[in-house]
């Protein structure tokens, strides 16, 4: 049986998202190892469809399909390449192969004997510490908190912020506030700068520019309706070793925090 983490169990109801009443996002198979009574497919879907109630009909769809299988591991990324060419960690990538574990955002496990179902997201990928990481408990509710959300949102998917090397070089701290509206897919539109006190217009410039860009890869579970946003990104240089600094901590809904330390 596929590897099925479980930092953390939620409930959620199953609610429109039941069996047999759901919509399964269209998806691509990369590699397929299934047997006659077990499933393990790894699977990319587009990143508009990568949403909780759309993966857990995915592999209950699945399931219905080949109802003698006893276990079901679905592994779900948002790139084919990566759904083709993945190797699971420490294993060498072939001549001409393409790992991209950042690709890897949910793993969907089903073990009948067991009576158990889940969907674990990983927002980084594979690549991010479990802490980020959330394991929903199935059927979903919807009083369940992910370890990274956003007004009951779990987050998705994003890429890791970055010390803006103008600022880095200049050793300027400073926080951006910035403002935007999460769509009813999850996407952040309409990001704006709301304030800033960065004390010179450049390194300002290149945090707010470091922090748009940052905030435009979030992708958040779909709803019905728009939210609006606000959010602090901090950037703060310390004066402990770089090797001591947690890089990046998110205090969400509030802000992310950026850090960097002196070179060991």
């Amino acid at each position: 049986m596929i590897r099925i983490a479980t930092v953390v169990s939620l409930v959620f109801v199953a609610g429109p998202f039941a069996f047999g009443q759901c919509r399964a996002p269209g998806y691509k198979v990369g590699t397929d190892m299934s047997g006659p009574e077990e499933g393990l497919m790894l699977l990319s879907v587009r990143p508009g469809d990568l949403a909780i109630d759309k993966l857990v009909c995915l592999g209950q769809k699945l399931r219905e399909r080949n109802p003698r299988w006893r276990s079901l591991g679905v592994w779900v990324f948002t790139s084919r390449e990566a759904a083709r060419d993945y190797r699971p960690r420490g294993q060498e990538c072939d001549s001409g192969c393409v790992k991209r574990p950042d690709d890897l955002h949910a793993i969907y496990g089903y073990d009948r004997d067991g009576q158990k179902e889940s969907l674990e997201i990983l927002p980084f990928g594979e690549r991010s510490s479990e802490s980020r990481n959330t394991t929903l408990d199935i059927p979903v509710g919807s009083n369940s908190h992910c370890h990274l959300e956003m007004d009951g949102r779990c987050l998705l998917s994003l890429e890791w912020p970055g010390y803006p090397a103008t600022a880095r070089k200049a050793k300027a701290s400073g926080m951006v506030v910035l403002t935007g509206i999460v769509g009813r897919d999850g996407r952040i539109r309409r990001i704006r700068a709301e304030d800033s006190d960065a004390s010179a217009d450049e390194k300002r410039k290149a945090m707010e520019n470091e922090a748009r860009q940052n905030l435009s890869t979030w992708r958040l579970d779909a709803r019905p309706h728009e939210d609006p946003l606000r959010i602090t990104y901090s950037y703060v240089i310390t004066g402990l070793p770089a090797r001591l600094v947690q890089p990046v901590e998110y205090e969400l809904p509030n802000q992310v925090v950026i850090r960097i330390g002196q070179p060991d």
